[in-house]
């Protein structure tokens, strides 16, 4: 054995763990803790606790090489009633399916999957995104985007709000709405604006704003249709009496009189 080949056969069994020892050198994790909020609803009192986790590590396949550093995001969202029962939102997630039931659904595990709590009414509300296809299998879409799973892929938007309402009774949260931001007019919000006496509203009060115009989530279909192309005919020239204004096509003969000076129009040949 040449003195290369005793180099990489010395080399390949120390590669694997040094890539370890890198990998476990160059994780870092820091973790962001929100302020508590105490919130009133269903006659109980409760806190809510948000954390966010952000993570760098060595991984493969990262944007700075084959081996680089990747990033990873998650939150935790907790909920402690008077009584000191504590529920984990993300565990405890729920979404209507096209067949009615409600199935188990991740949030929070990514940094597209962002959700907050809110107390709106006497409501406890997350309000989350994701996309439709990690939610369900009924028809829902990003605000205002309702043809945006017929966008090319590089133009569509794969976050779609959706709002998940607390159960006291079974400890879960079910999402059966979205946010369209379709169905209101433009002066309903400034109207809200208006009366809020502010500039602008505030997150909470546009949160409410916009669970207040919230819509069920369509289980009727699956999804958007491609608008049919309109049929149209060729027809062959129809020359009237006048031969300085041929008429080219039927939908000009708006009137009796157009059609009675000019010539039948018949089909070309199949």
């Amino acid at each position: 054995m040449n003195r290369a080949a005793r180099a990489r056969a010395i080399r390949k069994p120390l590669l694997f763990p040094t890539l370890l020892v890198l990998a476990a050198c160059s994780t870092r994790e820091t973790e962001t803790k929100r302020p508590d909020k105490i919130y009133q609803a269903y006659g109980d009192s409760w806190i809510y606790s948000k954390t966010e986790i952000n993570k760098q590590y060595l991984g493969f396949a990262s944007p700075h090489g084959i081996i680089g550093v990747r990033n990873a995001y998650r939150e935790t969202h907790i909920i402690t009633n008077s009584a000191g029962r504590k529920i984990s939102i993300p565990e405890n997630l729920y979404a209507l399916q096209k067949d009615g039931s409600i199935k188990q659904i991740e949030c929070c595990q990514y940094f597209r999957e962002k959700g907050d709590l809110y107390n709106i009414g006497d409501k406890l509300v997350f309000i989350f995104d994701n996309a439709r296809e990690f939610i369900t299998d009924c028809f829902i879409y990003p605000s205002g985007r309702p043809d945006n799973e017929l966008a090319p892929p590089e133009k569509r938007v794969y976050g779609v709000t959706v709002f998940a309402e607390f159960d006291p009774i079974k400890n879960i949260f079910k999402t059966t709405t979205f946010g369209a931001g379709d169905n209101y007019l433009p002066f309903e919000y400034r109207a809200a604006v208006l009366r809020s006496g502010r500039r602008d509203l505030t997150i909470e009060q546009h949160e409410a704003f916009s669970y207040a115009r919230r819509k069920p989530f369509m289980c009727a279909a699956a999804g958007p249709t491609q608008r049919a192309p309109r049929r149209t005919s060729r027809w062959t020239r129809i020359t009237c009496h006048r031969p300085s204004k041929p008429w080219r096509n039927l939908s000009f003969l708006k009137t009796a009189r157009l059609r009675d000076r000019c010539t039948k129009a018949v089909r070309p040949p199949t």
